[in-house]
């Protein structure tokens, strides 16, 4: 086959079952997919089934595509595959070490390990499942916990901005650690939503 088609040419001939179109795609972009997991996949025979596996997936559906761009679609699935091995990965031994260190001092979201340039990624999709496990708390309970998480407020501050007991203020942050555990999860299963916890449920909020 051409290399010198477009993307757009590869992706109709891919609808088609070219096996050929297939070929010319993993070649294309297997390099620089493969260095992109490497960045969230220590491992790199790891990183390889990862991208493999993401090949694999797209020709499985290959009559069902409908359009948009071959690069977004491969870096999105992969982006997924990533995130999936890194619940059984020894990636999720290191956040657990270094969540317990960094607990007792800093939240979630300067925690070094997700604050990392590497990690932009993971970083930006815990956010938006912390984001939407909020939106589904009363707003009372939602912005409490923000104040404490992102504001860095202790919960005597809060109680006194808001006129409630500081109890209250604990009662409201602990529901919502509820919600968002269940949230994380769903999304990462259970053993990396735990790990993620150390560091919400350990972020300074002292009365």
């Amino acid at each position: 086959m051409n290399h010198d088609l477009t993307d757009n040419d590869i992706f109709q001939a891919l609808r088609e079952g070219s096996e050929e179109a297939f070929g010319t795609l993993f070649r294309r972009y297997y390099p620089r997919l493969h260095r992109f997991a490497c960045k969230y996949i220590a491992d790199e025979a790891a990183a390889s089934d990862a991208v493999q596996t993401c090949f694999m997936r797209l020709w499985e559906r290959r009559s069902a595509l409908v359009g948009g761009s071959l690069q977004s679609m491969l870096y999105t699935m992969l982006r997924n595959e990533c995130l999936n091995s890194l619940k059984h990965s020894a990636i999720v031994e290191g956040y657990v070490q270094q969540a317990r260190s960094a607990a007792d001092t800093e939240p979630l979201y300067n925690a070094d390990f997700l604050g990392a340039a590497d990690h932009q990624l993971l970083y930006d999709e815990l956010q938006h499942s912390i984001d939407r496990a909020l939106d589904t708390l009363p707003q009372r309970t939602a912005d409490i916990f923000r104040m404490s998480r992102y504001e860095s407020l202790k919960n005597r501050e809060i109680a006194q901005q808001l006129g409630i007991s500081t109890t209250a203020v604990e009662k409201h942050i602990s529901k919502a650690l509820k919600t968002i555990a269940a949230q994380l999860a769903q999304k990462y299963g259970t053993s990396l939503a735990l790990c993620l916890m150390l560091c919400l449920e350990h972020a300074p909020q002292a009365v």
